[in-house]
């Protein structure tokens, strides 16, 4: 008697091979459906400056009843590709909904890949989708005010540039954005 892999049990297995005794079957042949893939939303392919506490987000997959598992993680190659694994060295998330907002943020200015497969009831499983990657936004490390006059006498002007500086080492000019004020000594 020759049977495919699936999910049954010992005593399914038993009643088919009783089956197959009773009407003169020599093979039963056991296949499982997988659910479809669902389809990535957000963030989207090649996203940059997201997030560390991203929404995730994904297409709703009929028979997925059981929720989606989502996967997450810093290389590709760490993402499972068999619909029924579980774990990937700590990147799977079970979630409830077609979305997930991690409760701990991700790492700052770190690429990620991710996928997700639905789940439904007992040993039906989805198959994962395509995989997106995206990129966390950087932290600010510091901000450094270009040297100029110590003093500004009244009614004169000063030119002053501010720039931030990122994690990832990159910079960035953000004099506009800075508050600017000014304190008044009387001698």
């Amino acid at each position: 008697m020759k049977t495919t892999q699936g999910a049954v049990s010992r005593y399914s297995s038993i009643v088919l091979c009783c089956l197959a005794v009773w009407f003169g079957q020599s093979q039963i042949t056991i296949s499982a459906q997988n659910l479809p893939a669902p389809s990535l939303s957000a963030p989207s392919n090649g996203a940059a400056n997201v997030s560390t506490t991203p929404t995730f987000s994904w297409s709703a997959v009929t028979g997925a009843s059981a929720g989606y598992v989502i996967a997450v993680a810093t290389s590709s190659s760490a993402l499972p590709t068999d619909p029924t694994a579980s774990t990937c060295s700590g990147c799977v998330i079970i979630a409830s909904g077609t979305s997930h907002t991690p409760s701990s943020g991700l790492s700052a200015g770190t690429p990620y890949f991710w996928r997700v497969r639905g789940r439904g009831p007992g040993a039906i499983y989805g198959n994962w989708s395509g995989t997106f990657s995206f990129t966390t936004a950087p932290t600010l490390s510091s901000i450094q005010i270009s040297s100029g006059p110590a003093q500004v006498n009244e009614n004169s002007s000063a030119q002053y540039t501010c720039t931030a500086t990122y994690s990832d080492a990159t910079t960035a000019n953000v004099t506009s954005s800075a508050t600017w004020s000014i304190k008044r000594k009387f001698h």
